[in-house]
């Protein structure tokens, strides 16, 4: 699990992007949210969450808040495609939209693209080579090594 802690500042829109790997399943996202450096009181508030994946997909989940944080459960939905996952918060007090504000999250790449169990000794059906890698590997000399330091 990846559990993260995340802080925003509302007034200059600055924050910290996470990062997760595809295909991740229950990580808790909890967010501080600041204005001017300064912790807001939220607790008074009730937080809608949308997210895009980089497919253009969007889901919403109504996070909780709890100890003046906003606490996201990202599922494997949330992470099933990697690259950059844009969401937005959307704070409300009753029916009143205080503030709106978005973050992203860094999706990388799983190496299994298809999230199935391997059997050991397997090869994952995704996998392809386009080249001999022996080949590769005879014509890498000494020098080249070498060079790597530099």
């Amino acid at each position: 699990m990846r559990d993260r802690i995340a802080i925003i500042d509302i007034a200059t829109k600055k924050f910290k992007a996470l990062s997760y790997k595809q295909y991740d399943e229950n990580n808790l996202l909890q967010i501080v949210v600041t204005k001017n450096k300064e912790v807001v009181d939220i607790s008074e508030y009730k937080a809608y969450v949308y997210f895009e994946l980089p497919s253009g997909t969007i889901y919403e989940l109504t996070p909780t808040i709890a100890n003046n944080t906003i606490d996201i459960l990202l599922s494997s939905k949330i992470l099933n495609e990697h690259g950059k996952v844009t969401f937005e918060i959307e704070l409300r007090k009753f029916e009143e939209v205080i503030t709106v504000f978005s973050m992203y999250l860094n999706v990388e790449k799983s190496i299994n693209e298809e999230n199935t169990p391997i059997e050991p000794g397997q090869v994952a059906p995704s996998i392809r080579h386009s080249h001999n890698n022996k080949d590769i590997l005879d014509r890498i000399t000494s020098e080249m090594l070498d060079k790597i330091d530099d």
